[in-house]
């Protein structure tokens, strides 16, 4: 099994999963919470006084080796007891025992704006469940070809859910149409915690 990104399999309501996305405030990645933080603090030996990703990103430049780029991501993040999300955390459960949640996010990256090298800790730790969101019968959004791909590793085109590890350096490139997905933090599980636990 990969070390960066594992196929998962789960039945789905594509259609559900998007109107839940509707009626959700989208906003920019930016101005969002930095889970880790406390964490990223005690191992790099810093303090910061920002919360928000892009004033955080800000204020740790040059004082850890971090990528600090500006992301241009709009995420909308999700209530885990909001039935249909509720009912998705429990599958994966099933399959993933002693799973932890994180945050629970819809990720919308808008056509041409490509997301650069970066690590996603402090941000988001260990593993993340990225769900493509296409539809079914009432939706029909065209798929990517955008590639994701690891600073020292392999390239994949992500049209089905996957697992990936978000503690190596990785990119997208070729966002050619608006690709939404849903992402699943699993941030006390590693990317070879879940294979052993999958095999």
């Amino acid at each position: 099994m990969s070390n960066e990104v594992i196929n998962f399999s789960i039945n789905l309501d594509q259609d559900s999963l998007i109107d839940y996305f509707y009626t959700l405030k989208l906003v920019s990645i930016n101005e969002t919470h930095v889970s880790h933080k406390s964490e990223f603090e005690k191992t790099f030996g810093v303090k910061i006084k920002s919360n928000k990703v892009g004033d955080f990103k800000k204020e740790i430049a040059g004082k850890v080796p971090s990528e600090t780029h500006v992301r241009t991501d709009l995420i909308a993040e999700c209530d885990k007891n909001f039935p249909i999300i509720k009912n998705l955390l429990d599958n994966v459960s099933k399959s993933i025992h002693g799973i932890k949640f994180g945050l629970v996010a819809y990720f919308l990256q808008k056509t041409g704006e490509d997301v650069p090298m970066h690590q996603d800790y402090p941000y988001r730790k260990n593993s993340l469940l990225v769900i493509p969101l296409h539809g079914s019968k009432r939706y029909n959004f065209p798929k990517s070809n955008a590639v994701t791909y690891y600073k020292n590793g392999g390239e994949y085109q992500i049209l089905e859910p996957v697992i990936m590890n978000v503690m190596e350096s990785h990119a997208v490139k070729n966002i050619d149409v608006d690709r939404l997905s849903l992402h699943i933090e699993i941030p006390n599980l590693s990317i070879y915690d879940i294979n052993n636990i999958l095999l």
